[in-house]
């Protein structure tokens, strides 16, 4: 018991990644979508080395990346490696890195304001989430996963009080800073850039020097301003230029244009200090690594993305103002829906409790303490360093949530997750109120770890992710984007690989073109893509810019067509299922992707028997999952 008591808060650490553990231990299924992308990756650079080829391995680190040319699939090798390539055990073991380094960050936090067992306490109640369980994903291996936990770490470190006197501690920021800006480099600048610069202002500014921080901040403007130099000169790069001519060109000009005008203001404003020292009275003499710091972390950045940096480009540009995402754009979305539910997707029960209790406990301070709010002295003594690095991270992201069209949870999910830190670091903080928020926040982890521990066995024979919010209260604590476990017994996927081999064998069919709808049930493209590659089969998934009634030009480079339906195929239904699906064409044309708008064509002209007009035909169809059924389309 003694030893137990001592240790209390080691064995609280542990329960979010148990728990985590727990939940891999009873999904069967392999990540989808985007994920799929960092699984292949990350499966090719492991097979090199397992398989001995070592010179292959050592290159495919650095060159084997998907169309996302981040970092994240490197994380996933060595598991993979330990594992002996088991795929499933290898996620499992990159959630479960992850969740415990979150955990260890976040409780590092608390540390500052409490003891070690509300910290441990503290610190599991901002863990047990689909924030740091899935970074606030509703399917396994997002890089968001270890986004947060960057995110955390950087902010953490930033705050310190004499940081770049600080060797060690100057490292591990930019360390972390460095790994925050390869997994999401766009999330990374909107959430570290105005943190930065604000405790810089506020905090470091009273011993470093101004041409300190002048240089630390012009070698990260100085190596993004040589990746763009590098795609301009002594040529255009075709990657810059094929995106969305002439558009992508002309924003990649303007951009170049912008950092260079930035570039040139620092480099002038350093001269004129050196020169006149314009800036401050008083040299000062302390030895800092600031600069020093900012030069390895973008040299860091640099060297990764230099090989890659128009796919970089190309990535950015499709998913925020290119074709990628076009029928989203046309969707409304309302302030107040957006923010139910970016509360709905944490967990309703869980926001309101803690915001309710930081209102109590900061009235309760400002009363107790008779602070007078033009007293800006005292709310300064309030707010340190770490909640305004906090808040200053937060604005940027938020105005984008509730003003563009990337509205998923996750986009929002790093916010919720700083702002629920921020507002547990004032609760715990409150001495007075010590015993009442203690055995609050104590009732409510273990309400979290009862709802978590039932989320994960709730479904026997569950074949989807989605939070099916069967029980309300329960998703009102783990949050309504907390997957279930997949724990079927039949897998879609081998029963359609199955299938697609057996049909590729008979018929000798080399390039397979997967043409689903985005349903992602009962099968994955992605998925399907890279299962297909571990049979040596070659499955293509294209994703068009636009969909054009009556054109597959698309299809052209693929000698057979597969396409998924769940329909009864009789005379009697024919008419009715023809009008099922030129409606669904109709009724989507602005909603769906170009890909599942050709899912519906094709599937529309299979069942009306008009393939013909295409020169394809109908070669096999096969039920592999419940009621749907697989079909190979072949062209003449």
């Amino acid at each position: 018991m003694k030893i137990i008591k001592n240790n209390l808060n080691i064995i609280i650490l542990f329960i979010a990644p148990f728990l985590g553990l727990l939940w891999h231990l009873e999904n069967n299924h392999l990540p989808m979508s985007d994920a799929v992308a960092f699984l292949e990756a990350s499966d090719i650079i492991s097979q090199n080395l397992l398989q001995g080829h070592i010179g292959e391995f050592l290159i495919s680190i650095f060159n084997e990346r998907s169309w996302r040319p981040t970092i994240f699939q490197l994380f996933i090798v060595p598991f993979l490696i330990i594992s002996n390539g088991d795929l499933l055990l290898a996620v499992l073991l990159t959630h479960v890195s992850f969740i415990t380094l979150s955990v260890f960050l976040v409780y590092k936090i608390f540390l500052r304001y409490g003891n070690k067992y509300i910290s441990a306490i503290s610190a599991s109640v901002i863990s047990l989430s689909v924030d740091i369980f899935f970074g606030g994903e509703s399917f396994p291996l997002f890089s968001e996963v270890s986004f947060i936990a960057f995110l955390i770490a950087t902010l953490y470190y930033l705050s310190e009080p004499i940081l770049f006197q600080n060797k060690k501690k100057s490292y591990l920021f930019i360390l972390f800073f460095a790994l925050t800006m390869l997994v999401r480099p766009v999330e990374g600048f909107l959430f570290l850039a105005p943190s930065i610069i604000t405790i810089i202002l506020y905090e470091h500014l009273r011993y470093l020097s101004v041409s300190e921080i002048i240089k630390g901040f012009i070698y990260p403007v100085f190596f993004l301003w040589i990746l763009i130099f590098s795609r301009l000169v002594p040529e255009v790069s075709d990657s810059i230029l094929k995106i969305d001519p002439p558009h992508s060109y002309n924003i990649f000009l303007m951009v170049f244009a912008l950092v260079s005008i930035i570039l040139f203001l620092l480099l002038i404003s350093l001269i004129l200090h050196k020169k006149y020292n314009l800036f401050e009275a008083k040299k000062k003499n302390e030895k800092t690594f600031f600069s020093k710091s900012m030069f390895i972390g973008s040299f860091i950045i640099w060297f990764w993305y230099t090989p890659r940096f128009g796919s970089l480009y190309g990535w950015i540009y499709e998913t925020s103002i290119g074709n990628q995402f076009n029928h989203q754009k046309g969707n409304g979305f309302q302030i107040d829906n957006l923010l139910f539910n970016a509360i709905d997707g944490r967990g309703q029960i869980i926001v309101y409790f803690i915001s309710s209790l930081f209102l109590l406990t900061t009235i309760f301070y400002l009363l107790s303490n008779k602070i007078n709010f033009k007293d800006i002295d005292a709310f300064k003594n309030k707010y340190d360093t770490l909640s305004i690095a906090i808040l200053a991270s937060v604005p940027i992201p938020i105005i984008l949530y509730f003003t563009t069209y990337q509205v998923a949870y996750r986009k929002i999910s790093p916010v919720i997750t700083l702002l629920l830190i921020f507002m547990i670091m004032h609760i715990i903080s409150n001495i007075k109120l010590k015993n009442i928020t203690y055995s609050l926040l104590t009732i409510v982890f273990s309400v979290q770890v009862y709802s978590i521990h039932n989320h994960t066995y709730n479904f026997k024979n569950n074949d989807r992710w989605i939070n099916h919010k069967t029980f309300i209260k329960k998703s009102n604590v783990v949050g309504s984007i907390f997957p279930y476990p997949v724990n079927t017994k039949e897998d879609a996927h081998a029963n359609l690989i199955n299938f697609i081999k057996k049909q590729s064998e008979k018929i000798n069919i080399k390039n397979i073109s997967l043409v689903l709808d985005d349903r992602a049930y009962p099968i994955e493209p992605y998925l399907t893509k890279f299962l297909c590659r571990k049979v040596s089969l070659n499955c293509k998934f294209s994703a068009p810019k636009t969909f054009l009634y009556g054109n597959i030009d698309y299809l052209n480079d693929s000698d057979a067509l597969l396409i998924i339906n769940n329909i009864k195929i009789s005379s009697e239904l024919q008419v009715k299922n023809k009008i099922l699906f030129e409606n669904k064409i109709k009724q989507n044309i602005d909603k769906s992707s170009p890909s599942e708008l050709y899912s519906y064509y094709l599937n529309y002209l299979y069942i009306s028997n008009m393939l013909n007009i295409h020169n394809i035909k109908k070669i096999e169809c096969e039920k592999f999952y419940k009621d749907y059924q697989a079909c190979i389309l072949i062209k003449d």
